[in-house]
């Protein structure tokens, strides 16, 4: 079962986290498994905990990436302990394939930036390129499709990552998601899973993750803890610039039609609107733990204004 909490205060998401924690799992050895986005979460949370509990032991944290890896290799015994397209890892897969010159796609303006940079700017370029698949990965799993499948051929990027591809180990999550999925279905109750998945106040997540944890908590229950500044609907409202380059796309939008609703909320950007509306599209139970803010201060006004929307 998929069960999501939401809060407009991480002191009250830590207070749910830590009241399903003293529930015992059906291993009384097995770890917590607990995804955070940074180490700054996992050492306040690992504080929250010891203060309640008296100690913060048996814990194991990890970040999202690692999380997905994680379980493709709890449920796929050919998946290797080292994820290929890691960022590190990727980065220097890329950088090996800027320095065979006679592999790379032709391209006027990397060619000439290759040429003329020194190991140093080749190695920034590799970095670069290796966070911007990794993103792709995430968000835009129809252009890897279509690179896999020989579409875009004049397209450096997509002639790069098929080059990446042949050069070394090509089993990215993506590509693997099927098989984890057919895993998944032949058994009705949890294989190598612990009873209990929590994921902690995570900013985002992509569409694709979203959708392995809904098949995972078929199997197990996952807790999503999830900070939300109002406890009103907000995805659907734009920012001043949002709107008006809609109005200037199409002379016919009119613009009152947009809603801005709280500037901050409205400055928090599209994706994180579009996660918030994700979430509402996960079957599961949903808890609210929201509390108003107190309007005593001047930022509890600010905080106040956001939360009412």
């Amino acid at each position: 079962m998929l069960y999501q909490c939401h809060s407009n205060r991480l002191e009250e998401l830590a207070e749910q986290l830590i009241t399903t924690l003293a529930k015992p799992m059906a291993g009384p050895l097995t770890p917590e498994t607990l995804v955070v986005h940074g180490t700054g979460t996992r050492r306040w949370l690992s504080l929250q905990i010891a203060t309640r509990q008296g100690i913060a032991g048996n814990l194991e944290y990890l970040f999202p990436a690692e999380f997905i890896w994680w379980l493709y290799r709890r449920q796929l015994p050919e998946v290797p302990i080292t994820n290929a397209f890691d960022l590190p890892t990727l980065t220097w897969r890329v950088l090996a394939q800027l320095e065979n010159q006679g592999e790379l796609p032709t391209h006027e303006t990397l060619t000439q930036y290759l040429s003329t940079t020194d190991e140093h700017g080749r190695w920034h370029l590799a970095r670069r390129l290796a966070r911007m698949y990794e993103q792709y990965l995430l968000y835009r799993p129809d252009w890897i499709a279509r690179w896999e499948q020989g579409h875009d051929a004049k397209d450096w990027q997509a002639s790069l990552w098929r080059q990446l591809m042949r050069h070394g180990d090509d089993r990215h999550w993506l590509a693997l998601q099927p098989a984890l999925y057919r895993s998944l279905d032949v058994h009705s109750t949890a294989i190598n899973l612990p009873s209990r998945l929590s994921l902690f106040a995570l900013p985002t997540l992509s569409p694709g993750y979203l959708q392995t944890l809904q098949r995972v908590s078929e199997q197990t229950d996952v807790f999503l803890y999830t900070l939300n500044p109002s406890a009103v609907y907000w995805a659907q409202i734009t920012s001043e610039k949002e709107t008006l380059r809609a109005t200037q796309r199409d002379k016919e939008v009119i613009s009152h039609h947009f809603d801005p609703g709280n500037t901050l909320l409205a400055s928090a950007g599209r994706q994180q609107r579009e996660y918030f509306d994700l979430l509402l599209e996960l079957e599961g139970q949903s808890i609210d733990c929201f509390s108003a803010p107190d309007e005593t201060t001047l930022l509890g006004r600010i905080q106040a204004d956001v939360f009412q929307l």
